[in-house]
């Protein structure tokens, strides 16, 4: 519908897209710009965002949080030209009770336990997610679901 919006092209592939606490989720990267552009890197980022409720003043309130989160850099700040590019990463996913500080919570732990237990919200919604840090400008990126159980 946007298109004319569109920087490029980004493709995520994973090898699988189900996992065990602690396995390794191994992949791939494409992107194609459709004109050279300044950026400050590209990323895969593995996060967990929960569905959880509060009781407010106004009653029962819904909220996502995001639980989870961590960034792997793949490349650094350049301008990136219109040729292909194309990257390999490996995550790690996390393991029942390891202690997680999480990105831009300065100091802040996570029990990722919590993140495995009914009662505590709805079940974690795992993703990764590719993305090119556009300066200045939207973001090219691609995200795809995954399981972790």
């Amino acid at each position: 519908m946007f298109d004319f919006l569109s920087k490029g092209k980004m493709g995520l592939r994973l090898d699988k897209m189900v996992f065990s606490q602690g396995e390794t989720i191994t992949g791939s990267i494409s992107m194609q710009l459709k004109k050279p552009a300044k950026a400050r890197g590209v990323f895969v980022v593995l996060f967990a965002d929960q569905t959880k409720t509060r009781l407010t003043t106004k009653g029962i309130g819904r909220y996502t949080a995001r639980v989870f989160e961590f960034k792997l850099p793949l490349d650094g700040e350049k301008e990136y030209g219109a040729q292909p590019y194309e990257y390999k990463f490996e995550l790690k996913a996390p393991q029942q009770g390891q202690q997680v500080k999480m990105e831009g919570v300065a100091g802040a732990l996570v029990d990722v336990a919590t993140l495995f237990t009914v009662g505590q919200g709805s079940p974690p919604q795992w993703c990764v997610e590719a993305k090119l840090d556009i300066a200045g400008g939207f973001d090219l990126g691609k995200k795809t679901k995954i399981n972790i159980g």
